[in-house]
């Protein structure tokens, strides 16, 4: 009986210790180890969706997608890299839409990759001159200031929530003026500053990039 006992032991630990070395650490390797992942759909239906942020431009940095594991508890969330140049580090996004006198939300999901960059998400036409934006501190998920163009939006406010190890950041404004728009999410040297000489290796994890 003891050796028996002693079998099952063995083949049992076996068994486990191949399926912990085997199943990674997101998604269905968490259920392995009894852990559990509630999945956040990726925002659908408004003006814009880029969950992954792929197709966009970059400034003195790079996006590579599918990097990380995003709310939705797959492998599909993007990082952002800087390089060393000095000025803004950026990706942005063409948006087609006619802004009317309602209001517009921009929010997207985020958390430190390499390093400690701050995070600044705007919604901007081509002459930066109907605008608006949010600042916000990955650090403890909290907003910054922000601004608005005065001819183009009107009463902005913004949110931050911690979802899990990511926090959701969102801004709004009251739209007054038609015209073709861009979205950019931009790297931040903390708290607030733009344009900053990049050391080449910080990151920022991104997803679920929404305007609506």
């Amino acid at each position: 009986m003891r050796r028996i006992a002693a079998l099952s032991l063995l083949i049992a630990s076996l068994w486990f210790g191949a399926a912990s070395a085997q199943v990674p650490l997101t998604g269905a390797g968490l259920a392995v180890l009894g852990a559990s992942c509630t999945p956040i759909s990726a925002p659908t239906g408004g003006i814009y969706d880029n969950a992954t942020l792929a197709g966009g431009s970059t400034i003195n940095a790079s996006v590579a997608i599918n990097q990380v594991t995003s709310p939705d508890c797959t492998v599909d969330a993007s990082t952002i890299a800087e390089n060393s140049n000095t000025g803004d580090h950026q990706s942005q996004f063409a948006v087609t839409h006619s802004f009317t006198a309602t209001t517009y939300t921009t929010s997207v999901y985020a958390k430190y990759g390499v390093g400690a960059r701050n995070i600044t998400i705007q919604t901007y036409d081509n002459s930066f001159t109907y605008y608006f934006f949010w600042n916000f501190s990955l650090s403890d998920c909290t907003a910054l200031t922000g601004s608005y163009g005065l001819n183009g939006f009107s009463s902005i406010t913004s949110s931050a929530t911690v979802v899990g190890s990511w926090c959701k950041i969102s801004t709004s404004a009251i739209g007054v003026v038609s015209s073709a728009y861009y979205m950019r999410v931009k790297m931040l040297s903390p708290p607030s500053t733009n344009s900053y000489a990049g050391d080449g290796s910080s990151t920022l994890d991104v997803w679920g990039l929404d305007l609506r």
